[in-house]
């Protein structure tokens, strides 16, 4: 039988958990807000498509081929209207 470090009582132990959990709700608060403003950024963009294909990629897709297939596109056009997408939300937040 080891013994060793601090005892905690279950009162203790409840209170972590608890501290954790408020932790993790102000976590997902932040982020939340965050993709918040990604969208916001990424609707001021001029091109329909290019804002369709950066918020189906990032938003609602595990990865570029979900994406692609989501869209329905072929493998270059999708890659091409991507690139511009980035770099002119790029331009506009680098204004």
């Amino acid at each position: 039988k080891v013994q060793g470090g601090l005892r905690k009582s279950q009162g203790d132990k409840n209170i972590a958990i608890i501290d954790v959990s408020d932790y993790n709700v102000q976590q997902i608060k932040q982020l939340m807000a965050r993709r918040t403003e990604i969208i916001n950024q990424v609707m001021q963009l001029p091109d329909m498509m290019q804002r369709h294909i950066l918020i189906t990629t990032y938003l609602n897709c595990e990865s570029f081929e979900e994406a692609r297939y989501t869209l329905g596109i072929g493998k270059d056009k999708y890659y091409t209207i991507k690139r511009k997408g980035i770099e002119s939300l790029d331009r506009m937040i680098c204004r």
